[in-house]
């Protein structure tokens, strides 16, 4: 696994290239981005790159630039910037998001943890989100059989806040992660009832990623693709990571 942040700078047809990676740019796009491009020298072009692949650097340590930017530099000096290729690779989550969605499940257990995955010009990030399902099922019990170990179920306004903020920050919702306590890394026939109502999906751009926490760890999980939401491969199942919940001071 590559470092993260990184900037690529490369010469190609006389021209340099520089290619700034956040932690959550496509490692596919990055790879077409870079092709191509052979090894800098010490040409005329090399502090101006040196000073560019500086910013950009800068730029993405602070948190302020896209997850992947491109500069070119052409024999003259002159400045342009790349398009980054539009991704249509299969998406993951990035090691710290995945890492903060698994501590919350674990946090949860024996209920059933959620939240969700926002993404936008600043890459990933984690919302986690109350399991209100034992509050609504005291208050409906014939709307809300279950209970909170088998079932989950945003807090309609705090889930509508998140949703404006992210719009706010021009981000999309682009997964819903929720646990299975005890039980299978699998898209229940009540998850999809409750995703996609009538079989229609109420978050058409999200994936739903599913995570089975057995005796308070999480062990697998597995993505499940609802009609319009990305390129994940449905029912794709994998181990997950061991993390740990930091204990209080």
């Amino acid at each position: 696994q590559r470092p993260r942040p990184l900037v690529a700078v490369g010469v190609r047809d006389r021209s340099w290239f520089l290619w700034a990676a956040g932690p959550e740019a496509c490692e596919r796009c990055l790879a077409e981005a870079v092709r191509g491009m052979e090894p800098p020298d010490a040409g005329p072009g090399a502090p101006q790159a040196g000073a560019l692949a500086a910013m950009l650097f800068e730029r993405l340590v602070l948190g302020l630039g896209p997850s992947l930017s491109g500069l070119g530099i052409d024999p003259d000096g002159s400045l342009a910037v790349l398009p980054a290729p539009a991704c249509a690779h299969d998406r993951a989550l990035s090691t710290g998001v995945l890492g903060d969605a698994l501590r919350h499940l674990q946090a949860c257990y024996p209920e059933e943890g959620c939240g969700a995955v926002l993404e936008g010009p600043a890459g990933q990030r984690w919302v986690a989100l109350p399991n209100a399902y034992a509050r609504w099922a005291a208050r409906e019990p014939a709307a809300f059989p279950r209970d909170a170990r088998s079932a989950f179920v945003f807090e309609p306004a705090q889930w509508l806040a998140v949703l404006r903020e992210a719009d706010a920050r021009g981000e999309r919702v682009a997964c819903i992660v929720h646990g299975h306590p005890d039980g299978p890394a699998s898209f229940s026939a009540e998850d999809r009832a409750q995703a996609a109502p009538d079989g229609l999906p109420l978050l058409p751009g999200a994936a739903h990623l599913v995570v089975s926490v057995r005796s308070g760890r999480a062990t697998a999980a597995a993505w499940e693709r609802l009609p319009g939401s990305p390129a994940l491969t449905r029912g794709v199942k994998f181990v997950l990571p061991r993390v740990t919940i930091a204990k209080p001071r």
